[in-house]
């Protein structure tokens, strides 16, 4: 497919309302047989197999400020939505441990269980979109979305920096979405092609 197939994909997609959660951690920073602290809100240790969360809720606050206990529910939700989402796409095979999928894929994957309607269905094949629809919309409008070649190739160090982090999991979200919409076989054949070529070797 071409980048333009992509665009079209996603400018055709309903505009949801509302924001990215905060203070990510990815699954791809899982390299084999790394061992790190949990990061911010949520992460996903592929060594363990174990997900890290932290109710938003507990995050001390201004009180001139007060929090809408509402939206950090449903912050709370997407949170285990989406590490759940990492753990499930490993434990069902649908990635395989310790390959270091690169962030856009495994992110990506997450990002796709993420919603805007918690009483609703979800997932890549539904339209109940996360606000990173939003956010994507944002890039394209601003002109700084990325090229899918610079998204694909980027390293895992650069893709963690600041500046790349957000909108890696923003655009990872969205051709992940096109990919497995649009464009399943092909999907299907990298995620095989990638184990292949990535496969630990043995003990």
């Amino acid at each position: 497919g071409k980048q333009e197939d992509f665009i079209k994909y996603m400018d055709a997609l309903p505009k949801p309302s509302g924001r990215p959660t905060r203070a990510e951690s990815s699954a791809a920073d899982q390299a084999p047989g790394a061992r790190r602290a949990p990061k911010g809100l949520g992460s996903y240790s592929g060594q363990s197999n174990r997900i890290q969360l932290s109710d938003i809720h507990s995050i001390p606050r201004n009180p001139a400020r007060p929090a809408d206990a509402a939206k950090l529910d449903w912050e709370n939700v997407v949170r285990i939505s989406h590490e759940a989402a990492h753990q499930l796409s490993f434990n069902t095979g649908i990635l395989k441990q310790r390959m270091g999928y690169p962030m856009w894929l495994a992110e990506g994957l997450a990002c796709n269980f993420e919603f805007t309607d918690a009483d609703k269905p979800f997932g890549p094949l539904t339209h109940n979109l996360p606000p990173r629809a939003d956010r994507l919309g944002q890039l394209f409008a601003d002109g700084k979305i990325a090229s899918l070649k610079s998204i694909v190739t980027m390293s895992p160090t650069a893709a963690r920096e600041p500046d790349n982090k957000g909108p890696t999991y923003v655009q990872g979200w969205g051709l992940f979405r096109f990919l497995i919409t649009e464009r399943p076989k092909r999907l299907k054949a990298y995620l095989k092609d990638y184990a292949a070529r990535s496969r630990p070797p043995a003990n």
